[in-house]
């Protein structure tokens, strides 16, 4: 028997289904709308880049992971490139800085960077080298600067420089006589180099800016260490190296060089000797006006208040005197100056005799190069050195040589004066008497 409710179910699908499917020109007129919205959101070709083409010719031999990895180390060389340039373009700018300018602590970094190199790839004798380089640099940079903070922090550099290369030396000793040698060699040509820019640029460096007495204490204390230096190169050089004509060389070129210095310290004592007196004659004579003659027979009133004194001043001429003798009473008024003067004398007379003690030590020292005592000789122009760095200390509390100025100058006429009458000054006011 048939189900009635089955057959109205399947009746009733066949008519919907015939509802659901769409009419075929229904389907075709819709199906061209769709098509033509999807071509017109289509993109437009583009045109295929350099790189992509590039990149597709080199993928057909390099696979891609390898291309990709290359192209990642492309970018960061050329990253450090850029790097690389601009630190160059800095050091280039930086290399004529002075101390306390902007670049100067670049320029200071880049040195530490090729010691720092040197000693990592095992040259140490590169290193010692660079470190003697720089403290020569350090001598220029003092010269150049203008003002005092600035050359004593040039000249502290230097003492760092050439300690740093002196504890080289030492090490290099230790691990190989051979390289010591080499090293020595260098050393002893280096501070000798570098003692001579010191000697000639010292009143370039020293003698240029107020408040000189620490930049002379600066260079006396950099050349102290200098000749340490060198004298130690030396006796490395005796120890290690069997060509005795070379080292007496050295030996001897040092005994020319402290020679010259000693020279030139013995004229700068005597030139400070000349103007201290001068400065002393004329700051009296600048106190003193008008003429000393028979026509006018009294000295002018020098006011003892001017002259720093506190007692009367008593002041006569009387028959025939020459012009020394009519100034001694004037420039002796002034103790104070006297005083001065005397000082600066006695420092002289002290670096007069040290330099006549260094020169006998110099004349031992050439009768042992003689004898081929080469350690000795120079063990004695070690001696020199100390006695020369004693001179130089006294001399470093000597006034600055200058010529001196007469603001109002003294005729004096040396003829036979009438007796004059005694003229007495004091603070306050002269009186005058008669004898």
């Amino acid at each position: 028997m048939k189900d009635a409710g089955m057959d109205n179910f399947l009746s009733q699908l066949r008519r919907d289904v015939g509802l659901l499917n769409p009419d075929e020109s229904w389907v075709r007129e819709n199906k061209i709308a769709l098509l033509g919205r999807l071509r017109v959101a289509e993109p437009a070709p583009s045109a295929t880049s350099l790189w992509c083409k590039i990149e597709e010719t080199i993928s057909v031999v390099v696979s891609r992971q390898v291309f990709a990895v290359a192209r990642q180390a492309a970018v960061m060389l050329l990253v450090a490139g850029v790097a690389v340039g601009g630190w160059i373009v800095s050091a280039s700018a930086s290399q004529n800085s002075l101390p306390g300018e902007a670049l100067y602590g670049v320029k200071l970094a880049i040195e530490r960077t090729e010691v720092s190199v040197a000693e990592a790839v095992g040259a140490s004798e590169v290193a010692a080298i660079k470190e003697l380089d720089f403290a020569a640099r350090r001598a220029r940079e003092a010269k150049k600067s203008p003002r005092r903070e600035q050359k004593v922090v040039a000249l502290q550099s230097l003492q760092q420089n050439i300690a740093s290369a002196n504890k080289r030396l030492d090490k290099a000793q230790e691990q190989s006589p051979e390289q010591a040698a080499s090293l020595a060699k260098v050393v002893t040509q280096k501070t000798d180099q570098i003692l001579e820019s010191l000697a000639a640029d010292n009143k370039s460096v020293a003698g240029t800016v107020q408040g000189t007495a620490a930049v002379s204490q600066e260079v006396h204390a950099a050349e102290k260490l200098i000749e340490e230096t060198g004298v130690k190169a030396v006796k490395v050089l005796i120890a290690n190296n069997g060509d005795a004509s070379e080292v007496k060389e050295v030996v001897e070129k040092k005994l020319e060089n402290v020679a010259k210095a000693l020279v030139g310290l013995n004229q700068d004592a005597s030139l400070a000797a000349s103007t201290s007196l001068a400065n002393g004659i004329a700051g009296q004579m600048s106190l003193v006006t008008g003429t000393v003659s028979t026509s006018v027979p009294v000295l002018p009133v020098v006011a003892p208040a001017l002259l720093g004194a506190t007692n009367t001043v008593a002041v006569a001429v009387s028959g025939t005197a020459p012009a020394a003798a009519l100034l001694a009473p004037v420039v002796g008024v002034s103790t104070t100056s006297a005083s001065g003067t005397t000082a600066v004398l006695q420092d002289v007379q002290v670096i007069h005799e040290k330099v006549e003690a260094a020169e006998a030590r110099l004349g031992e020292a050439k009768s042992l190069i003689q004898g081929n005592n080469l350690l000795g000789a120079i063990e004695k122009v070690a001696e020199v050195y100390s006695i020369k760095n004693e001179a130089k200390q006294v001399a470093t509390q000597l006034p600055a040589p200058a010529l001196p100025k007469i603001a109002d100058p003294v005729t004096l006429v040396t003829t036979t004066a009438t007796p004059s009458p005694l003229v007495t000054a004091t603070g306050s006011g002269a009186q005058k008497s008669n004898k």
